[in-house]
């Protein structure tokens, strides 16, 4: 953005010097550096909405085309009307592309600013547009900066964008910020699954969104056997190890609808939406033969470990802390029958 306003400013100055240097600077390089302080924001709002290197080579394009024509009509066919349309048809091409950047933006945490921006930008079109199209009806002064519909319109947008996409980009930028501590927040630092907060989150979200709509769900929760064994033998670097290893083994067994959380220590929390007693107890199953089959590798050693699991469904009149405390009991269960199993809450069934 420092760029796009010191490549602004330089074409100011060259405009402004317009009789004390030559044409090449106060028109061409003026002109273009305008273009390029324009395609420079543009490429710092794409940062929220990233684009293709079809557009990148369009808008590169669109510059050079105006270059040849500044070019060409001040040197070899001088006209004020031309390069006033040149440079604010160029203009109303970036616009549009600055704007469709933004409106092309799905990220939740930008997509108001972005929305804003892109209105913004859409009024500059508009006003490069309206400029060229004074320009076809021959409202062009014989100097640049004499009073005119079109200039005055010109004038106007650009400084809608000197003022209003600054402040629109401090916007995404303060959101973008906002949603990335956000989610650190919401995130373990070690196996980078949500975590105890995350999950107390998304579980009280979930359950008014069951009492809403009547499907079922379930919890599991899963703790690793005799972890303290495994961090007397490795140390804690090994305990990590272990840990991220069964994090990334739970987030790939279940399926995108479903939340993998860690809720501290060597225990973790999967939320099975719209899941049967019967389903889960399917998934906590196959879960505990996928971890019973790992092998996972600690400086060269091969560490073979189990899991327990608890598991309680959501009855009428539940509380999303109410059953997961039923599911840590099972859990409990699971490890006092002999660990490397999976419990039911309610009557404590054995499973496998």
């Amino acid at each position: 953005m420092a760029m796009a306003f010191a490549a602004g400013a330089v074409s100011t100055a060259l405009r402004i010097s317009d009789s004390h240097i030559p044409q090449l600077f106060s028109i061409v390089v003026a002109n273009v550096l305008l273009l390029l302080a324009l395609a420079l924001i543009h490429r710092c709002v794409a940062a929220f909405a990233p684009v293709g290197a079809g557009v990148r080579v369009f808008e590169g394009a669109l510059i050079a085309a105006a270059t040849l024509g500044l070019i060409y009509f001040t040197y070899a066919q001088g006209s004020l009307a031309a390069r006033s349309f040149i440079l604010s048809l160029t203009s109303f091409g970036i616009a549009m592309l600055s704007s469709w950047t933004l409106l092309a933006c799905r990220d939740a945490a930008v997509r108001t600013p972005c929305v804003a921006t892109a209105g913004l930008y859409l009024t500059f079109a508009l006003t490069s547009a309206a400029r060229c199209i004074g320009v076809l009806l021959h409202d062009t002064p014989h100097e640049f900066f004499t009073a005119s519909i079109s200039n005055l319109i010109g004038f106007l947008g650009f400084q809608i964008i000197i003022v209003g996409v600054p402040l629109g980009y401090f916007w995404m930028s303060s959101a973008r910020l906002w949603a990335n501590q956000n989610q650190l927040a919401l995130t373990d630092p070690l196996t980078g699954l949500p975590n105890r907060r995350a999950l107390e989150e998304w579980g009280a979200k979930v359950f008014q969104e069951r009492q809403a709509l009547r499907v079922p769900f379930t919890i599991l929760v899963i703790d690793i056997d005799h972890f303290k064994r495994i961090n007397d033998h490795y140390g804690h670097k090994g305990g990590d190890i272990a840990l991220r290893a069964l994090a990334h083994a739970l987030a790939a067994a279940v399926r995108r609808e479903d939340m993998v959380a860690r809720l501290g220590g060597e225990e973790f929390v999967i939320l099975l939406w719209n899941e049967t007693l019967a389903g889960a107890l399917v998934t906590a199953e196959r879960i505990r033969k996928i971890i019973e089959g790992m092998e996972i590798v600690i400086d060269d050693h091969i560490l073979k470990t189990t899991v327990s699991s608890g598991v309680a469904v959501f009855e009428a009149e539940d509380t999303f802390e109410a059953v997961l405390r039923r599911a840590d009991r099972a859990l409990y269960a699971a490890k006092v029958a002999g660990r490397n199993r999976v419990m039911l809450d309610s009557a404590l069934t054995l499973v496998g």
